[in-house]
């Protein structure tokens, strides 16, 4: 019996699968598509249960067409599109149906209230190395829930991003990896951890966020 790697590649219009060898030889592939979401001007939304549903599916398909065992995956693991903000509440449940990726730009007030709160972009950058539009950053989009739906952010019990959400599908675990949390605009670049400063001017608590772990870390065992 082979040991195989499965590989989900989640991006912006659908994901990617593959099976490859320990060796590194592609022995299967496969797409399928998902949808993104233009409410309103600025907006771009994707909904986390469909990425869990094309995951699940390009699973067993890609399983069934390359004939090769479940037994044989020896680990399964993940890219894909970031940064986008996902909140989630004790019971484990998306509080939002759809959620905003990194396209989304609403957050234009959002910017301009954290980054004067820390005295001008310099600071910022400074911290984070954040080189894209500021827009994009999950921290904006976190902010925007806590001053446009304050009700519903009451209810956030974790932040997750793309990956990590797919990760606690799987494992029921709340973890990230360095590269990902360096794209959140909450990551101190220098300390290899959630940024205080940035925190505190955002008035937020660093047990909203998952544990930073290396990209090789084993996130966990699947669950049933």
């Amino acid at each position: 019996m082979g040991k195989c790697i499965l590989v989900h590649d989640l991006g912006t219009t659908g994901n990617k699968t593959c099976i490859f060898n320990v060796d590194g030889r592609l022995k299967a592939k496969l797409y399928l598509p998902f949808k993104t979401y233009y409410s309103q001007s600025d907006y771009a939304e994707q909904g986390p249960q469909e990425w869990w549903r094309t995951i699940s599916s390009a699973t067993k398909k890609i399983l069934i067409s390359s004939k090769i065992s479940p037994k044989e995956i020896i680990c399964m693991t993940f890219s894909g599109h970031n940064p986008s903000c996902i909140p989630i509440d004790r019971e484990g449940q998306l509080i939002y149906k759809h959620i905003p990726i990194y396209a989304d730009l609403r957050a234009h007030n959002e910017v301009k209230n954290i980054i004067g709160r820390l005295e001008g972009y310099k600071r910022y950058y400074e911290i984070t190395g954040g080189g894209q539009i500021l827009e994009q950053y999950s921290l904006f989009k976190l902010m925007w829930m806590k001053e446009n739906d304050p009700e519903n952010f009451k209810s956030v019990f974790k932040f997750v991003n793309t990956l990590d959400y797919i990760i606690y599908k799987l494992t029921g675990n709340f973890v990230t990896s360095h590269s990902l949390a360096s794209n959140t605009g909450l990551y101190d670049i220098r300390e290899r951890k959630w940024s205080e400063i940035i925190l505190d001017s955002a008035e937020l608590s660093e047990k909203i966020l998952p544990n930073i772990e290396e990209s090789t870390f084993i996130a966990g065992k699947i669950n049933k």
